[in-house]
């Protein structure tokens, strides 16, 4: 896909902003005096003509990026040092049931070790629109499938936390992009794995 989607962002503790972009394979790093570059590109997040590539980001306060993938349902570690290394975090699926596998990533909020991945799946099954709960033992190298909240077919696109308590925001994008009327209203929804 030809263009630019600025999709995400997050802030490191230098205050350093980062952005996603969902049609090419950048994120994009804005320093504390407004300077813009791309910060990193990786042939690992090509898209066909139509996809969605780069979507969610958060920062780890141990000094990297957790960016997901829409449309190949992957989570890379994107190193903050000179290397800019990037390399996919691993994660097993073999214990879900068909209905809880991921679809497509959205959204990701990072709270302590704890990893919140949206999936969503923009077609008229159900199965793939969840939030997961992830763990990681070995900073991010790979990760654990702790808890699964399924929405049914509600597009959820992102996760926040406010105080102790998660929430979830259904955008009911498959309306959206089925050319249909764009919902007037959105549902925000307490996670419980």
């Amino acid at each position: 896909m030809e263009g630019h989607f600025a999709n995400d962002v997050t802030v490191d503790k230098q205050n350093n902003i980062y952005v996603t972009d969902s049609f090419s394979p950048h994120i994009y790093k804005i320093d504390a005096q407004g300077q813009k570059e791309i910060f990193v590109t990786s042939y690992l997040w090509d898209i066909n003509q139509g996809e969605f590539g780069l979507n969610g980001i958060v920062y780890h306060t141990e000094g990297f990026l957790i960016v997901s993938h829409y449309a190949q349902a992957k989570l890379y570690k994107v190193s903050l040092d000179d290397s800019k290394e990037v390399t996919e975090i691993l994660f097993n699926q073999d214990n879900l049931s068909t209905e809880e596998k991921l679809s497509q990533l959205d959204g990701l909020e990072l709270s302590g070790n704890t990893l919140s991945v949206v999936s969503n799946n923009l077609s008229a099954s159900t199965h793939g629109n969840a939030v997961y709960q992830m763990t990681s033992s070995d900073t991010w190298k790979t990760a654990t499938i702790t808890g699964t909240m399924l929405t049914g077919q509600t597009s959820p696109t992102a996760v926040t936390t406010v105080g102790s308590n998660q929430y979830v925001l259904y955008a009911d994008l498959l309306k959206l992009v089925s050319q249909q009327t764009a919902p007037k209203t959105y549902t925000l929804q307490k996670v419980r794995y």
